[in-house]
């Protein structure tokens, strides 16, 4: 089989990697070593295994990096189940204290250990299916019924504006937001800043009424 020139500039990445881990007397694992690919195509063609000291990659379908999961198919359903998994755990844990700590006990609990793991690097994979975030929704709404002693036959739209309770739709776009915000000022990393888009008045020397505007073309 053919390698295509991504593949091959991958095995020459593995094979400098490997040259200089036996130039520094460095020891790699390959087999704690995952391949993840992101087709383009929906029938995506066969590709060669990826190897690194004569020994082959793991092929995944999904990964987790830095505490996401990414997948193949460029979809969050993976990380979205991982996240109910682990904050269903603590919401039944959190239900189990209602009748022994107080609200806020109960609350300190919900901020510590139930929505920074809703919450982390939403900016990343907050572009999810409204059925995700539906079911998302569910776990914070729980808390906050758990917290307060209220019912589900109480109005959400009651529950929300008498809590003082955000939903988490909501804060995921104020931290968009506030991201941008940081992106187009010039306030967040240089990684990060330089995605926006230059303003048309720096790329051409027309003066146009359009000038003060980004250029998304």
């Amino acid at each position: 089989m053919i390698p295509n020139a991504q593949q091959t500039l991958s095995m020459l990445i593995l094979l400098k990697i490997q040259s200089w881990a036996n130039s520094w007397l460095v020891t790699f694992n390959p087999l704690k070593t995952e391949s993840l690919l992101f087709p383009r195509k929906t029938n995506p063609l066969a590709h060669p295994n990826l190897y690194f000291n004569n020994t082959p990659f793991q092929e995944v379908s999904s990964h987790k990096h830095l505490g996401v999961v990414f997948s193949k198919n460029c979809s969050w359903h993976a990380h979205i189940d991982s996240i109910k998994k682990k904050d269903w755990k603590r919401i039944n844990l959190m239900r189990s204290f209602k009748f022994t700590l107080d609200c806020k006990s109960l609350e300190v609990f919900y901020f510590s250990f139930i929505r920074p793991i809703l919450e982390y690097a939403d900016v990343v994979w907050d572009n999810l299916t409204q059925s995700e975030e539906d079911d998302l929704e569910k776990i914070p709404l729980e808390a906050a019924r758990i917290i307060c002693g209220a019912t589900k036959l109480v109005s959400i739209n009651t529950f929300y504006s008498e809590t003082g309770l955000e939903q988490l739709s909501i804060r995921g776009r104020t931290y968009r937001l506030i991201l941008f915000y940081k992106m187009y000022h010039a306030l967040a990393p240089r990684y990060l800043s330089s995605l926006i888009p230059n303003q048309v008045g720096n790329i051409t020397s027309y003066n146009l009424n359009s000038s003060n505007l980004r250029n998304i073309s």
